[in-house]
């Protein structure tokens, strides 16, 4: 399908929505004032998300609606041959590529609908003027167009993840910082009911991920820092957490990607209330894992 008349022309017209965009927003300028890789992703869905929105719009004029919806369904979609092969470890490691263009593409699009339903096409040059900060904005249009709808953060999380730094003794280390996506959520939840990890998502208030990569051994330290309304939310995010990595293990016995073995261990008072679990993963090599999760 994708090797079609109609795909094609879906896809050209979508990259001379770009050219247009480039010329009238400057996107290479747009991409050089991104201060954070936060900022990147949310420019990067503006453009994505914009050439869809126009793209979708003039498809049927020029004779390839049909085609848009086919190259739309393909920019998300896994490979065929992995969904049949039943092998969990390696779709999840796809979907997290496809939560990136879920992101930038279908919330796009999602984004700048919402602006022009609300604001007409000032609101959609003004997301170019002043694009949003992270693509938190991008998947919550309210929060852009109505800044005083976001919930108050209680937190500020880069100074912890800051002091995490200094302590932790990574000098030398690659080091990348990003906000989650709710696209991003919904496949890390994967075994679990997608209305539910919305709800999970919907109940989040902000999140930042510290992630940490050692340039000779390729050892990573990864941590998280999630706020929520009420410490009964958090507790509710740790237990869907819980039963997604249980269902991982289960579903995750064979294949190129596969956990070879899982213990857990609950905390509670006088510790911290969470969760603590080791695994071992087999991904051509033997990696072991650690985690550990407090409310």
């Amino acid at each position: 399908e994708l090797n079609g008349e109609s795909a094609l022309r879906a896809v050209i017209l979508h990259e001379l929505v770009h050219a247009a965009d480039d010329e009238r927003y400057d996107i290479g300028g747009l991409f050089a004032r991104c201060a954070t890789t936060d900022a990147v992703r949310a420019a990067n869905a503006l453009i994505e998300g914009h050439a869809q929105l126009v793209a979708h719009e003039l498809a049927p004029r020029f004779a390839c609606a049909e085609g848009f919806g086919t190259y739309t369904r393909a920019i998300t979609a896994l490979p065929k041959g992995v969904v049949e092969s039943g092998d969990e470890g390696a779709r999840i490691v796809l979907r997290t590529l496809t939560g990136f263009f879920t992101s930038s593409y279908i919330e796009g699009e999602a984004f700048f609908v919402a602006l022009r339903a609300e604001g007409g096409e000032e609101a959609v040059q003004r997301a170019f003027r002043e694009p949003p900060a992270d693509a938190t904005l991008i998947a919550r249009p309210a929060w852009y167009l109505h800044p005083e709808q976001r919930p108050h953060l209680a937190f500020e999380l880069d100074p912890a993840l800051d002091a995490f730094l200094v302590d932790s003794e990574t000098d030398g280390w690659a080091a990348q910082r990003v906000s989650v996506s709710a696209a991003d959520l919904r496949n890390a939840f994967a075994p679990l009911a997608v209305d539910e990890v919305d709800e999970l998502c919907a109940r989040m208030h902000q999140n930042r991920v510290q992630a940490l990569t050692h340039p000779r051994t390729g050892s990573q330290l990864v941590l998280g820092v999630f706020e929520f309304g009420t410490p009964a939310e958090a507790e509710a995010y740790l237990a869907a957490y819980e039963r997604m990595q249980h269902l991982r293990d289960e579903t995750m016995k064979t294949g190129a990607f596969r956990i070879l073995s899982a213990e857990y261990e609950r905390l509670a008072p006088p510790d911290p209330s969470g969760l603590r679990f080791e695994k071992r993963v087999q991904a051509g090599v033997n990696i072991d894992l650690t985690a550990l999760c407090v409310v």
